[in-house]
């Protein structure tokens, strides 16, 4: 028997956030717009109608819980949900994107995902006949 401390194993190193430009990702039924204002790179997203979706592939050194970050806007009065999967699996069947006020008034809704080591597939469904405008996607 060996006396002395037990030094615990350092923590895993932190992730840096990763933030993709929605008008970069795979887009299906979706345009690339920038007709309104205020949004970040090239342009960003226009959902078409039901079933219209943006795809993104991002890796992780470390399994875990994550938050994604999506930036977007909702000029209209109503909810305009999206569905989120991560790896073919649906981890937000009705996620609420709220009226922004305004098509160029941009918000943060930032949720959790169970994200995997290595490569995740991250795809966002709109769920009615038209769409959110998404901006932006922060994971991390």
């Amino acid at each position: 028997i060996t006396s002395g401390t037990v030094t615990p194993p350092p923590p895993p190193p932190v992730q840096p956030s990763v933030t993709v430009q929605a008008e970069s990702a795979t887009m299906v039924g979706v345009t690339r717009q920038t007709t309104n204002g205020g949004y970040a790179g090239s342009g960003y997203a226009d959902f078409g109608g039901a079933g219209s979706y943006v795809q993104l592939t991002v890796g992780r050194t470390t399994a875990g819980p994550t938050m994604v970050t999506l930036r977007y806007a909702n000029g209209s009065a109503g909810d305009r949900p999206l569905s989120v999967s991560v790896n073919g699996v649906v981890a937000h069947g009705s996620l609420a994107m709220t009226g922004t006020g305004s098509w160029t008034t941009w918000r943060e809704l930032t949720l959790t995902l169970d994200l995997l080591a290595g490569s995740n597939v991250i795809r966002l469904t709109n769920m009615t006949a038209n769409g959110v405008n998404l901006d932006a996607i922060t994971v991390g």
